[in-house]
């Protein structure tokens, strides 16, 4: 396998570290499904459990670098944000500023996580003349 440039490699362990951190968070968390009572808590729950599961095989994924976790990690973003936002919404003493924020933190987060895999994992083109572009 050809090695990563640095500021590559950097990239991919930044990525690593932050989808591994989530992954186990949401494990950790997972008795967020069995509390639920409400529908919207259950949704919550699912995806903590989500990013759970998906934070862990998409840094698998990552490691390996194996082109799947281009989709995967869209997943584990989605249940990232859900995860962070959904609580503030069904909140009714949170205004909702909170729940704006709390959207917007999520995607400081996952946001450059999910551009620097889906970069780092974009299969190459060559040209006719054999350059990879």
């Amino acid at each position: 396998m050809p090695s990563w440039p640095a500021r590559a490699q950097t990239g991919r362990i930044a990525c690593l570290g932050v989808l591994l951190l989530t992954g186990a968070m949401g494990l950790v968390n997972r008795d967020e499904l069995t509390r639920a009572r409400t529908p919207l808590e259950r949704l919550v729950g699912v995806a903590v459990v989500g990013y759970g599961v998906t934070g862990l095989v998409t840094a698998f994924g990552v490691w390996a670098r194996w082109a799947w976790s281009r989709s995967v990690v869209v997943v584990w973003a989605a249940a990232a944000v859900t995860a962070a936002t959904v609580p503030t919404a069904w909140d009714q003493t949170t205004p909702w500023y909170a729940t704006a924020l709390s959207g917007l933190v999520a995607m400081v987060i996952v946001l450059p996580v999910v551009i620097q895999v889906r970069r780092a994992l974009s299969p190459t083109i060559r040209s006719a003349a054999g350059d990879i572009h």
